[in-house]
């Protein structure tokens, strides 16, 4: 009886592609444990490859899975895994994406001091680079919000300012709603009654 050979660099690709793939059907169907496993075997098959910007993309999916399900330490550790190495510019918009999911595993640990410190790194990525402008009113929203727990009410109203901007132009309703009222409540605690009237009746 023989030894499996080893993989070649072709067949790593390919299975690499047929899980990501894979993993991503699943998790648009809802089906979050079959998505893990797939972007699990992703992820190992990449480590295999040796090109770094393979793995840290496949620790990402992983980690994000990870973190809707609720994995807050595994997702932790692939997400360290997924940042890059380097400060280069072509690295920064996936980096702060790598950000926001660290701020929201930190947030479902209840650890605020590190979900508000990748928050910010997240945004502040997101306001240089002028990307993602979802993403980064989701950030400022999460964010802002953090900030009004830590009585921080100014760094509070700058952010929901940004987010509520953002959904404002987007059309987004759902979400233009409860930031204007977290925002009025703000202006409020500021003893700006006018603007927080304004917001009131306005959204």
């Amino acid at each position: 009886m023989t030894d499996e050979a080893p993989a070649t660099k072709e067949t790593l690709v390919h299975d690499i592609a047929q899980f990501t793939q894979l993993g991503n059907r699943e998790l648009g169907k809802g089906h979050h444990q079959n998505a893990l496993e797939a972007f699990k075997f992703a992820y190992q098959y990449a480590t295999k490859l040796n090109k770094s910007r393979t793995t840290r993309l496949c620790a990402f999916n992983y980690g994000v899975i990870c973190n809707i399900m609720g994995l807050s330490d595994k997702a932790l550790e692939m997400l360290y895994r997924a940042l890059p190495h380097d400060d280069h510019a072509n690295n920064q918009t996936s980096r702060n994406d790598v950000y926001y999911q660290i701020g929201e595993a930190y947030n479902s640990m209840d650890n605020r001091a590190g979900s508000t410190r990748y928050y910010k790194l997240a945004l502040d990525g997101y306001r240089l680079t002028d990307t993602k402008h979802n993403q980064r009113a989701e950030c400022a929203m999460k964010l802002g919000l953090q900030y009004v727990v830590d009585n921080k009410l100014e760094d509070a109203k700058t952010c929901l300012d940004d987010a509520l901007h953002i959904y404002e132009l987007s059309e987004d309703v759902e979400k233009v709603t409860p930031v204007a009222n977290e925002l009025a409540k703000v202006h409020l605690a500021h003893g700006n009654v006018d603007k927080c009237h304004q917001l009131l009746l306005t959204y």
